[in-house]
Protein backbone atom coordinates (compact mmCIF):
# COMPACT_ATOMS: atom_id res chain seq x y z
CA UNK A 1 0.00 0.00 0.00
CA UNK A 2 2.68 2.45 0.32
CA UNK A 3 3.56 2.03 -3.11
CA UNK A 4 1.14 3.86 -4.61
CA UNK A 5 1.40 6.51 -1.95
CA UNK A 6 4.85 6.80 -3.22
CA UNK A 7 3.81 7.30 -7.10
CA UNK A 8 1.82 9.82 -5.72
CA UNK A 9 3.32 12.35 -3.69
CA UNK A 10 6.36 11.84 -6.39
CA UNK A 11 3.20 12.87 -8.92
CA UNK A 12 2.87 15.92 -6.92
CA UNK A 13 6.27 17.26 -6.72
CA UNK A 14 6.76 17.07 -9.94
CA UNK A 15 3.32 18.56 -11.33
CA UNK A 16 4.43 21.90 -8.96
CA UNK A 17 8.31 21.83 -10.51
CA UNK A 18 6.66 21.86 -13.94
CA UNK A 19 4.75 24.70 -12.99
CA UNK A 20 7.59 27.17 -11.90
CA UNK A 21 6.20 30.13 -13.21
CA UNK A 22 9.98 31.38 -13.63
CA UNK A 23 10.86 28.81 -15.07
CA UNK A 24 8.07 28.34 -17.75
CA UNK A 25 7.68 31.99 -18.16
CA UNK A 26 11.53 32.80 -19.32
CA UNK A 27 11.81 30.05 -22.00
CA UNK A 28 10.93 32.50 -24.72
CA UNK A 29 13.00 35.48 -24.08
CA UNK A 30 16.15 34.44 -26.77
CA UNK A 31 15.32 35.95 -30.11
CA UNK A 32 18.17 36.55 -32.31
CA UNK A 33 16.72 39.78 -33.61
CA UNK A 34 15.34 40.95 -30.10
CA UNK A 35 17.64 39.86 -27.30
CA UNK A 36 20.15 37.36 -27.53
CA UNK A 37 19.53 36.15 -23.97
CA UNK A 38 18.29 36.96 -20.43
CA UNK A 39 20.76 40.28 -19.97
CA UNK A 40 20.45 41.48 -23.28
CA UNK A 41 16.65 41.33 -23.12
CA UNK A 42 16.85 43.32 -19.53
CA UNK A 43 19.46 45.99 -20.51
CA UNK A 44 17.49 46.86 -23.73
CA UNK A 45 13.93 46.54 -22.13
CA UNK A 46 15.00 49.41 -19.48
CA UNK A 47 16.61 51.63 -22.36
CA UNK A 48 13.31 51.17 -24.15
CA UNK A 49 11.31 51.66 -20.83
CA UNK A 50 13.83 54.51 -19.23
CA UNK A 51 12.12 57.01 -22.61
CA UNK A 52 8.82 56.31 -20.51
CA UNK A 53 9.90 56.59 -16.65
CA UNK A 54 13.59 57.03 -15.69
CA UNK A 55 12.64 56.25 -11.80
CA UNK A 56 11.64 53.10 -12.99
CA UNK A 57 14.31 49.86 -12.76
CA UNK A 58 13.14 46.61 -14.05
CA UNK A 59 14.19 43.94 -12.23
CA UNK A 60 13.28 40.70 -14.20
CA UNK A 61 11.65 39.79 -17.07
CA UNK A 62 9.03 37.43 -16.38
CA UNK A 63 7.90 36.50 -19.74
CA UNK A 64 8.38 37.66 -23.86
CA UNK A 65 5.83 36.73 -26.79
CA UNK A 66 6.59 37.67 -30.19
CA UNK A 67 4.77 38.35 -33.24
CA UNK A 68 5.28 38.60 -37.07
CA UNK A 69 3.87 40.21 -40.06
CA UNK A 70 5.43 40.72 -42.85
CA UNK A 71 7.36 43.58 -42.91
CA UNK A 72 7.31 44.30 -39.04
CA UNK A 73 7.68 42.48 -36.02
CA UNK A 74 6.49 42.92 -32.13
CA UNK A 75 8.20 41.52 -28.80
CA UNK A 76 5.40 42.10 -26.04
CA UNK A 77 7.60 42.20 -22.67
CA UNK A 78 6.45 41.52 -19.47
CA UNK A 79 8.18 42.23 -16.42
CA UNK A 80 8.80 42.93 -12.87
CA UNK A 81 10.45 46.24 -11.44
CA UNK A 82 10.71 48.72 -8.62
CA UNK A 83 7.19 50.41 -9.16
CA UNK A 84 5.95 46.88 -9.89
CA UNK A 85 4.53 44.26 -12.93
CA UNK A 86 4.35 46.25 -16.07
CA UNK A 87 5.06 45.70 -19.68
CA UNK A 88 6.13 47.00 -23.39
CA UNK A 89 6.06 46.65 -26.52
CA UNK A 90 9.20 46.42 -29.04
CA UNK A 91 8.39 46.82 -32.54
CA UNK A 92 10.88 46.27 -35.06
CA UNK A 93 10.65 47.08 -38.78
CA UNK A 94 12.33 45.27 -41.62
CA UNK A 95 13.54 45.36 -45.28
CA UNK A 96 14.16 41.62 -45.63
CA UNK A 97 16.74 40.95 -42.87
CA UNK A 98 17.14 44.83 -41.88
CA UNK A 99 16.24 46.53 -38.92
CA UNK A 100 15.33 49.66 -39.93
CA UNK A 101 13.24 51.45 -37.37
CA UNK A 102 12.53 50.48 -33.72
CA UNK A 103 10.29 51.33 -31.52
CA UNK A 104 8.31 50.84 -28.29
CA UNK A 105 4.77 51.57 -26.77
CA UNK A 106 2.90 51.36 -24.13
CA UNK A 107 -0.71 52.54 -23.61
CA UNK A 108 -0.72 55.06 -20.08
CA UNK A 109 -3.71 56.12 -17.98
CA UNK A 110 -4.97 56.35 -14.69
CA UNK A 111 -8.31 54.83 -14.56
CA UNK A 112 -7.44 51.29 -15.25
CA UNK A 113 -5.06 48.76 -15.81
CA UNK A 114 -3.96 49.94 -19.34
CA UNK A 115 -2.34 47.17 -21.42
CA UNK A 116 -1.46 47.50 -25.32
CA UNK A 117 -3.88 45.15 -27.25
CA UNK A 118 -2.55 43.40 -30.67
CA UNK A 119 -5.52 42.81 -33.39
CA UNK A 120 -4.55 40.83 -36.26
CA UNK A 121 -6.76 41.00 -39.26
CA UNK A 122 -7.69 38.28 -42.05
CA UNK A 123 -4.71 39.69 -44.18
CA UNK A 124 -2.19 39.05 -41.77
CA UNK A 125 -2.03 42.62 -40.76
CA UNK A 126 -1.01 43.62 -37.12
CA UNK A 127 -2.67 46.84 -35.17
CA UNK A 128 -2.43 47.48 -31.75
CA UNK A 129 -4.55 49.56 -29.35
CA UNK A 130 -4.82 50.13 -25.71
CA UNK A 131 -7.15 48.09 -23.47
CA UNK A 132 -9.39 51.22 -22.29
CA UNK A 133 -10.84 54.24 -24.03
CA UNK A 134 -9.34 56.19 -21.04
CA UNK A 135 -5.79 55.02 -22.13
CA UNK A 136 -3.34 56.51 -24.24
CA UNK A 137 -0.94 55.00 -26.67
CA UNK A 138 2.67 56.17 -25.85
CA UNK A 139 5.01 55.81 -29.11
CA UNK A 140 8.69 56.08 -28.41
Amino acid sequence: MKTPHFFLALAVILLFGACNKDAIRNRNVERADFFTGEKDALAKTQKYVDGFKKNEIIEKILSVSYIDSEHKSYAFVFYRSNLGPGSVVIEQEYNGNEVLNSKSIRCEGESCQCKVLSIIDDSGQIYLDCSCPSCSMIIR
